[in-house]
């Protein structure tokens, strides 16, 4: 697939080098599995919420420990879907999906830090600063 020369609409060599190419499909199996969790996590959360809602004496404090979470899977999934786009445009060759791709991964890591702390956040964190730096490794095939 590499030798194969790219529709990229002017971004850097023509050719989309096989390293890149690789990281972009694992990006793309991660965002699948991340937004299918998601998914399923949103499903989980109704279902608790309205398990919860039932029991007379969980009363207004369900809202309030749940709200968190509704706000992770929401910003999770929107996160995902933005590196996405950005694993697109790499895709196509374009430099500026990368800086869109970084974004989102920051934000990541962000959300990830505030909810769970640092020690539990440290495997995802790796693996983000791993495909940024691998990412950006390929940026002089992008224009």
């Amino acid at each position: 697939m590499s030798d194969e020369i790219l529709d990229n609409n002017g971004g850097g060599t023509g050719q989309r080098p096989t390293f890149l190419t690789v990281l972009c499909i694992l990006s793309f199996v991660g965002a699948g599995i991340s937004i299918i969790g998601g998914i399923l996590a949103a499903a989980a959360m109704g279902v608790l919420e309205a398990g919860l809602s039932a029991a007379e004496d969980a009363g207004g404090t369900v809202t309030a420990e749940t709200g968190s979470i509704w706000t992770l899977v929401i910003v999770s999934i929107a996160l995902t879907l933005i590196s996405l786009f950005g694993v697109i445009k790499m895709w196509k060759l374009q430099k500026q999906g990368f800086f869109i791709y970084t974004g989102a991964a920051v934000g990541g890591i962000i959300v990830s830090v505030i909810m769970s702390g640092f020690g539990p956040a440290i495997f995802g964190i790796l693996i983000s600063v791993a495909f940024i730096v691998m990412y950006g490794l390929n940026l002089k095939d992008m224009k």
